[in-house]
């Protein structure tokens, strides 16, 4: 028997129908040719924590967890050790109990690492010896599963992108583990009764936000002048800049003019005075649509537009792709789209518009016809971007935020079939007095996709960005003009932008423009930057809720643990660097240059030299415990029976429903009591 083991319920699902369903069964399917298909979560295997590696003999918690003592660190593990998640054990069981009936098994994880290990780590965790072969598709519409069901190769081709994988979470595990443990007991030394969270990605993320408060912080403004002429042209008027030469007084690095009594003098230079165009530049230009969306594009324009958090954003896509069935799988780094699909094109935006009838005149529109770049299966990773599907739903039941999200899913992939904007840009270079002036214009000559989708700004506006913006008159060379107005303005340098939610995971998406090192930016380039559109939601939440960072407003900022924990950390466990090292080692082990045992044991000897170093008794890491935010309701009626201060009641954290109440004294009365109908009450004395 053939036993298909699919990443998800949803490929598994596209697999079977391929086949042809027979019988739907509790965690898999029987298929019309006697295949059988079951399905993964994700992973449903993880690392074994600390306490599995180290002796009985150390002493326990009142939770049952061995205490973290320096002695027992670094903890190395000589054997690995994977557990089931509590929360997929069924599955698993399920999967087990067929991996004893299948001869051949088909490894149906996505086309990227952590699809390879995540199925590979199953079949080595249950000793599954049969033969095993690889479904490889990026896509899941018919033309594409029959594609990749026709193509099954040997898994062990494919064996090598597991390893990178596996090697990766061990590394992982080693820094985490070790380290927030190390710096947590070298912290306790001076005082500091605070739990110390280290890890490759969450640092690096914590550093760049800590990096960028400091920059605002330190940041001195710096006044500065504009000059600007309104320039009379037989043709008509417009706006230029003065632009200084090389030998030019008075300006700072970045050309930017700071003596005031210069500015002036060029003014009285300028002003009534005749000169000449001496070039003229007419050039057509154009703008192909963007690609589809992938969830880091969706995320960053999601917060910027509407303000959505990342992790809501995440939630989002996944009911529009679980629940309502209208979008696709939404955890893709991807915005092209399989070749395949193009031909679907009419169907979707049919479907469309039934769904969404305030696009409908719009869709009347669109050329299906045209084939934009998005249409590309060499540029295709592990899934393509998000877009609409062909089923027929009803909007009535989505919230107000999943159809903005699905808005711009599904305007972004309606864009695909709209012409390329059209424009002519014009610039014009002026001399008056021997002084240079330049004008730069624009003028749209066709909306194209821009008619249903706005186009990309940058964040920050750029000086000049009026003139941009112009129409300029036709001009030629050496035709006179006169300067009838000129002015100063009085300009002043602006800091860096706090971070958002948005910014933060553009900046873990290209965290290559944050480095110096070429190669290593090279590296981070053709990658995915740090962390994955999975992970990097995840990522911010266990910031916050660690307290490291806070939101404000849109901003997300540094607290002052978060501060504290960056400056004590050593520098290469906070550096983006440290992703492309990793990177690099293991595109090695893929291509067979490297052993994974040879990458753990490099990592397992930084990790054993950052201990060491932490150990030493002279370090001072200067953490001041933080004040814990007071949750909950303050309660007027209940008092602590040691000092008198208020009780607040909050909501368990690890129990939903459930509530507790602690003194509002807290860290210097840790006095606790149970809720009983809203009322504290004292734990029972044993007796």
């Amino acid at each position: 028997m053939r036993l298909f083991i699919a990443e998800k319920p949803s490929v598994a699902k596209a697999i079977s129908e391929s086949l042809g369903i027979v019988k739907r069964d509790k965690g898999f399917i029987t298929c019309k040719n006697g295949d059988l298909v079951t399905w993964c979560v994700g992973h449903v295997l993880e690392q074994a924590e600390p306490d599995a590696y180290t002796s009985d003999d150390i002493p326990k918690t009142k939770s049952g967890k061995k205490l973290w003592r320096e002695e027992d660190l670094p903890i190395i593990p000589e054997k690995w050790l994977l557990e089931v998640k509590k929360e997929t054990k069924d599955q698993v069981k399920v999967i087990q109990s067929l991996l004893k009936q299948a001869s051949v098994v088909i490894n149906a994880g996505d086309p990227d690492r952590e699809g390879q290990l995540l199925i590979d780590e199953v079949l080595d965790y249950f000793h599954f010896k049969g033969e095993t072969l690889r479904y490889w598709a990026s896509a899941q519409d018919e033309a594409s599963v029959q594609k990749a069901l026709s193509a099954l190769k040997p898994n062990k081709a494919f064996e090598k992108f597991g390893l990178a994988a596996r090697a990766r979470s061990k590394a992982d595990w080693l820094y985490g583990m070790n380290l927030s443990r190390a710096y947590t007991l070298a912290s306790k030394r001076t005082g500091a009764p605070v739990l110390l969270s280290v890890g490759r990605v969450q640092s690096a993320v914590l550093n760049l936000i800590v990096t960028r408060d400091k920059q605002i912080k330190n940041f001195r403004p710096k006044n500065y002048f504009r000059i600007i002429a309104e320039i009379n042209h037989k043709n008509g008027s417009f706006i230029a800049s003065w632009k200084p030469t090389e030998e030019q007084n008075g300006l700072d690095e970045e050309n930017r003019l700071l003596d005031e009594k210069i500015a002036d003098a060029l003014l009285a230079k300028i002003q009534n005075k005749t000169g000449e165009i001496t070039s003229f530049e007419e050039k057509a230009g154009k703008l192909e649509p963007p690609l589809c969306l992938d969830l880091g594009s969706l995320q960053i324009k999601a917060n910027a537009k509407y303000g959505f958090s990342s992790e809501e954003v995440l939630n989002i896509c996944q009911s529009l792709y679980e629940i309502h069935k209208l979008t696709s799988y939404p955890r893709s780094d991807c915005g092209y789209l399989p070749e395949d699909q193009f031909k679907e094109a009419p169907e979707v935006l049919s479907s469309l518009s039934k769904n969404y009838p305030a696009l409908s005149s719009l869709i009347a529109k669109a050329n299906t016809a045209l084939k934009s770049k998005v249409w590309n299966d060499k540029k295709i990773t592990a899934h393509h971007g998000i877009i609409p599907t062909k089923k027929i739903g009803d909007l009535s039941q989505l919230s107000d935020k999943e159809i903005k999200i699905y808005d711009l899913i599904c305007r972004t992939y309606l864009a695909q079939f709209f012409s390329a904007q059209t424009f002519q840009n014009t610039k014009i270079d002026i001399s008056i007095s021997e002084e240079k002036f330049t004008a730069q214009g624009k003028t749209i000559t066709s909306k194209g996709w821009t008619e249903i989708l706005s186009t990309e700004k940058e964040e920050n506006s750029k000086e000049g960005e009026e003139d941009k913006e112009q129409t300029l008159p036709k001009v030629a060379q050496n035709d006179p003009i006169l300067c009838q107005k000129s002015e100063k303005k009085s300009l002043q340098t602006k800091p860096p932008r706090p971070f958002t939610e948005g910014t933060v995971i553009s900046a873990m998406i290209n965290v290559h423009k944050f480095i110096d090192d070429p190669k290593q930016q090279k590296i981070l380039k053709d990658g995915e930057g740090i962390g994955t559109p999975a992970t990097r939601a995840s990522i911010l939440s266990e910031l916050k809720k660690k307290e490291y960072i806070e939101e404000k407003g849109k901003n997300l900022l540094s607290t002052k643990l978060g501060q504290e924990l960056i400056d004590c950390l050593n520098p290469k466990i906070k550096s983006p660097v440290m992703t492309a090292v990793f990177e690099r080692f293991l595109k090695q082990i893929e291509d067979g240059s490297m052993t994974e045992e040879a990458f753990i044991t490099l990592s397992s000897k930084e990790v054993t030299l950052e201990v060491a170093r932490l150990k030493d008794p002279k370090i001072n890491l200067h953490i001041t415990a933080p004040s814990p935010k007071i949750t909950g309701k303050i309660s007027s009626k209940y008092k602590c029976p040691k000092c008198r201060s208020p009780l607040s009641r909050r909501a368990s954290k690890n129990k939903k429903g459930t509530y507790w109440w602690g003194c509002t004294n807290y860290p210097t009365c840790k006095e606790t009591f149970f809720d009983e109908k809203g009322k504290p009450v004292a734990p029972k004395k044993k007796a």
